[in-house]
């Protein structure tokens, strides 16, 4: 349930960066120019699937286990993770609505994001988001609301704060954010921006019992990426492609006095994306594919457990 909700957070995060706007193609630079009122309904799918790398069991410096004990637990976790395959790679549906719903005198627009992440017996996930845009493309948010049809995990957001939940927004002001970017046929961008994960996951920890015991220490999340205008398509759409890379991004936790500790590293992310943004400034459809190699060590009484995990994920949200 855990990974249910920070799986939404995230794709909520995800669809507060991806908003351009487009324009007449006789404009210079991509502007959001819908009326008040406008809104789009989209279909959203996001395919995961999670493949099982090395796993290595070694004794924890200082102890003494037995090399067939070693043996046995590095066996057991390679069975379990093959039972629970079938948990393993994941399709989630939902649907997104952007909505322009103000706009002042000096030209700042307010858009309203809702996104609804279906997910089996758990319920639903909604996320709804606001934020202005000023007429130079920055945009702010200035309200989050997360909430669920699961009793359980609508109490575990319930004790989210509004600037816990902002914390996954850091990359609002990148390069995935279109606004402003000129509107020149092979002109691209580079932005490397910066995500919170200390303040996110601090905030879901913190709704966990036994949650004060436990020190968790975050590195930012940095990802660089790089989006090109690729021009009009057929339909008359304004066309963009990205690709993006993160840095390496570790979590830490250590559990009170022996009861050992959990790394979490991300050793690889990278992907492409192509998007679509209607005359009227808002999105019309947005792919991205995401590569990810990641490594969880833990001890565990006198035994250290190293595994490596890939996972790819196909996203894309198409108008209705």
């Amino acid at each position: 349930m855990k990974r249910l909700v920070l799986s939404a957070l995230l794709l909520s995060s995800s669809f507060a960066v991806a908003g351009g706007a487009a324009q007449p193609v006789t404009a210079s630079t991509l502007r959001l120019s819908a009326p008040v009122g406008t809104a789009v309904n989209y279909q959203t799918t996001t395919k995961t699937r999670v493949q099982l790398g090395d796993v290595t069991v070694t004794a924890r410096p200082g102890a003494e286990v037995d090399q067939e004990t070693l043996d046995l637990t590095r066996d057991a976790i390679r069975q379990g993770f093959s039972q629970n395959m079938q948990n393993m790679t994941q399709t989630v549906t939902g649907q997104a609505t952007y909505r322009v719903t103000g706009r002042d005198a000096a030209g700042n627009v307010t858009l309203s994001t809702r996104v609804t992440q279906s997910s089996g017996a758990a319920g639903d996930i909604t996320i709804n988001l606001t934020e202005r845009v000023a007429p130079n493309g920055q945009r702010q948010v200035t309200g989050v609301k997360v909430d669920s049809a699961d009793p359980q995990v609508r109490e575990i957001l319930s004790k989210f704060t509004p600037e816990q939940l902002n914390a996954l927004n850091g990359q609002q002001g990148g390069s995935a954010n279109l606004y402003g970017m000129p509107l020149v046929q092979g002109k691209s961008r580079t932005v490397t921006n910066s995500a919170d994960m200390q303040g996110f996951l601090g905030g879901l920890l913190g709704s966990l019992p036994g949650a004060a015991s436990v020190d968790l220490k975050s590195s930012p999340l940095k990802v660089t990426e790089t989006t090109t205008y690729t021009g009009l398509n057929a339909q008359g759409l304004h066309a963009f492609a990205s690709s993006f890379s993160a840095q390496p991004w570790k979590l830490d936790f250590t559990l009170p006095g022996d009861a050992g500790n959990m790394n979490i590293t991300l050793s690889r992310m990278s992907g492409k994306a192509t998007m679509l943004y209607r005359r009227d400034g808002l999105l019309a459809s947005q792919s991205t594919t995401t590569d990810m190699q990641m490594r969880l060590s833990m001890t565990m009484d006198d035994q250290v457990v190293d595994i490596t995990m890939n996972m790819q994920q196909e996203m894309t949200l198409k108008q209705k």
